[in-house]
């Protein structure tokens, strides 16, 4: 509420008032609002004054809104009153809004002043910075063994990704594991990627697939004569038979 406090004037070069907080208004002497002189000629204007026993609200939010990321995070304190510049914040708006960059996670506080004095303590946390990139084990469904059949090569990283093209996801191990079926031998890589934005490029070899059935020569001890001793035949393969 605005109000005015009036006293007579008097050789007293003290004069006291009661107000309360929240109050404003003009001290007025003797009438006079525009301002009054002392005996020495010196003017003076009347005083205006402000109570404010109410420390300041702060709003804090986080660039990365909680999500994952591998930036650094900046973080903005927006204030409902003027307050000082906190020490190691960027002023952005003077008074009222305020930045700092942090490139870990962890919990703060920090202590802000309004213009009257009052302190506020702001408690806040930077999380889900991550800068680390996945990793991931691979195994073939053949286990490196000769086989006639398709293989099937998987993955399993050590944290959440995203879904590889090509690849399919695991419904029991979901953003972890995904599975890819290969026809043929070959060296293969793929790119994985976090919920961060890192990525690594996994690398594995498809081996030992063999769709091609084995050929063989066939020999005789007595190379088509007659004879009248037992004869041997020899088989012989063109690749590893059982």
């Amino acid at each position: 509420s605005k109000n005015t406090y009036n006293s007579a004037m008097s050789n007293k070069a003290l004069y006291e008032f009661r107000v309360e907080a929240g109050d404003t208004g003009n001290l007025t002497i003797n009438g006079v609002t525009e301002g009054f002189t002392d005996k020495a000629g010196n003017k003076f204007d009347y005083i205006t004054f402000t109570i404010d026993k109410t420390a300041a609200e702060i709003t804090v939010s986080t660039s990365n809104k909680g999500n994952s990321t591998n930036q650094d995070v900046t973080v903005t304190l927006v204030s409902n009153e003027t307050i000082i510049a906190p020490e190691g914040w960027t002023v952005e708006e003077e008074g009222i809004k305020f930045t700092k960059i942090h490139s870990e996670n962890g919990k703060h506080t920090i202590v802000v002043t309004d213009l009257a004095g009052n302190e506020t303590k702001v408690k806040y946390e930077v999380k889900r910075i991550d800068k680390v990139a996945p990793e991931a084990t691979v195994s073939t469904s053949n286990k490196g063994n000769a086989t006639n059949k398709d293989v099937t090569v998987t993955i399993v990283a050590n944290e959440a990704i995203y879904k590889p093209s090509g690849w399919t996801e695991v419904k029991t191990n979901k953003e972890h594991e995904f599975t890819k079926v290969y026809s043929e031998n070959g060296k293969y890589s793929v790119v994985i990627k976090d919920k961060a934005g890192n990525e690594t490029t996994i690398k594995f070899e498809v081996k030992r697939i063999d769709k091609v059935a084995p050929t063989a020569t066939v020999t005789t001890s007595n190379n088509g004569e007659f004879t009248n001793k037992n004869v041997t035949v020899t088989i012989t393969a063109n690749e590893a038979i059982y």
